[in-house]
């Protein structure tokens, strides 16, 4: 023990937001001289008349939805030699959803020395789909408490010109600079959101929004970043077990 810190902890939450798929019901009615194509809701009843291809996007001041529609033979066809996926939705349903958070659920710092800065890292894995791509979100639960002493913090770091935010990332180079934060690299693709200078996690505590750190406009097989938590106290910290939760929730958009 040095300068009277003993160690600090971080807890590690990992969520997984579950992806609801929202569908309405398609009816194909026949008459004697045309096809029409209805969707029909609780709420609401679409009709068209004879369908081939559209697609397109609709709002209003409560909802959005984007239909795509066509190819009417819709089915899986197999034979001895091969198999047809007929349809788009079935192209995206050969990529699976999946969010990989490659480190243990919770996990310790060891005991810090003032002015010693210590690191750990969380290796992220994504694998989407989704036609219109994901995004990968993080905040804390609160600033790292003395689970002793509650109301004793280490702070969120400013960094070395007072300019780190949650939302603003900066630099943190100094051993003089004190507090908890994080930064973010690539290791396969260029999903994160920002590779340089260091960023607050956003405080859900306090009401700050949840942070973008990977995104992707696209489908990825496998896209991978590497996200850093770094954490330096000063001589005046008190001493105790610290420790908070981070959050990671990944969404698709189809």
């Amino acid at each position: 023990m040095i300068n009277g810190i003993q160690s600090s902890k971080v807890f590690k939450n990992m969520y997984l937001l579950p992806i609801f798929l929202i569908s309405f019901l398609l009816v194909l009615l026949s008459s004697n001289s045309t096809y029409s194509f209805e969707a029909i809701s609780e709420s609401a009843k679409l009709g068209w008349g004879t369908v081939n291809n559209f697609a397109d996007t609709s709002s209003s001041e409560s909802f959005y939805m984007v239909d795509t529609g066509g190819q009417l033979g819709t089915d899986v066809y197999t034979s001895e030699n091969y198999k047809i996926l007929a349809g788009f939705g079935y192209y995206y349903s050969l990529i699976p959803f999946s969010f990989t958070i490659d480190s243990p659920i919770s996990f310790n710092f060891s005991s810090l020395v003032n002015n010693v800065p210590q690191m750990a890292y969380t290796d992220l894995v994504v694998s989407s789909g989704a036609a219109h791509g994901y995004v990968v979100t993080v905040y804390e639960t609160k600033k790292l408490e003395n689970l002793d002493t509650p109301g004793q913090y280490i702070e969120d770091t400013v960094g070395d010109n007072s300019d780190i935010t949650y939302s603003q990332a900066g630099m943190w180079e100094l051993s003089t600079t004190y507090g908890f934060g994080y930064r973010m690299s690539n290791l396969v693709g260029t999903d994160a959101t920002f590779t340089s200078g260091y960023k607050q996690f956003a405080d859900m505590s306090n009401g700050e929004d949840p942070q973008p750190i990977m995104q992707n406009s696209g489908v990825t097989r496998s896209s991978s970043a590497r996200l850093y938590y770094k954490v330096n106290i000063g001589s005046m910290q008190d001493s105790g077990y610290y420790g908070n939760g981070i959050v990671f929730r990944c969404t698709g958009t189809f």
